[in-house]
């Protein structure tokens, strides 16, 4: 897990301090209702993988006999990789600088505090709805189909959790998020077509280090991208000071349900 739901939790805590209601340097607002409902939801989903995931135990020996290749679907059986340590950590490296990404852009903005909060309101939501994925599906990454992977990371509880990819929620999410925010700062920006094919890019690679990793199928980090990439547009997207959106939603997490309630306006 990338991020504790301690963790979570202090950054969220840290940025609702630093948040000022009254925002002229941006195009965004804060928006009481959304954002205490965007830092619950986050919040929530974070605490119910980490109960989830506690209960897990990981894959036993005869689960582990039975795995056959041949009963991964088609799409994910053409790209099954064994573990690759260097594709792994270059990954690593990629995930945590596209974390950092997005924060470059406060040091030139006199009003920060609520392009921060909303920052950690797209990490906090799609890491949260990545773990629990995680928790709930216990999927086994492509390596353990490989009779060479050393047992140490066949045994281990982390085996069991391919869907969806962490790595590439992460990064989707952080540079979607830099994207969107830095075109919404600068409208007149005369390179937004490349900047949106350089930041797809830099998301593809990752995606495919991770597959090359052996450690994910590919419609692992195909949801992920997914997923990452539509809560770090539409976070920004949501807190805009126009009235005139047409399409709105909001996360929302029963005992029984985790999902998206969208509402259009004619």
């Amino acid at each position: 897990m990338i991020f504790s739901s301690k963790t979570h939790s202090f950054i969220i805590f840290c940025f609702c301090i630093l948040i000022k209601t009254n925002v002229h340097a941006t195009p965004y607002e804060f928006k009481r209702n959304l954002d205490y409902t965007l830092v619950s939801t986050g919040i929530g989903l974070s605490l119910f993988a980490y109960t989830s995931d506690k209960q897990k135990q990981g894959i036993s020996e005869n689960e582990y006999s039975q795995l056959n290749k041949n009963n991964v679907n088609r799409i994910d059986r053409a790209l099954m990789f064994p573990f690759n340590q260097t594709a792994a950590r270059i990954s690593d490296v990629l995930v945590f600088s596209s974390l950092a990404t997005p924060l470059v852009q406060l040091r030139k903005q006199a009003e920060y505090s609520l392009i921060a909060l909303m920052y950690a309101e797209s990490v906090l939501l799609s890491t949260g709805l990545n773990q629990v994925s995680k928790a709930r599906v216990e999927r086994p990454r492509p390596y353990m189909y490989d009779t060479g992977t050393n047992t140490e990371l066949v045994f281990n509880k982390d085996s069991m959790r391919s869907f969806f990819s962490a790595h590439a929620t992460t990064i989707s999410n952080s540079l979607v998020f830099a994207s969107k925010v830095y075109l919404d700062l600068n409208p007149n920006y005369p390179y937004q077509t490349r900047l949106w094919i350089f930041t797809g890019s830099v998301i593809a690679t990752g995606a495919a280090l991770r597959v090359i990793a052996g450690y994910h199928f590919v419609t692992d980090v195909v949801i992920g991208v997914v997923v990452g990439s539509i809560i770090g547009y539409q976070i920004p997207q949501l807190h805009k000071k126009s009235n005139q959106k047409t399409v709105s939603y909001l996360p929302f997490m029963t005992s029984e349900a985790v999902g998206i309630n969208f509402q259009y306006r004619f």
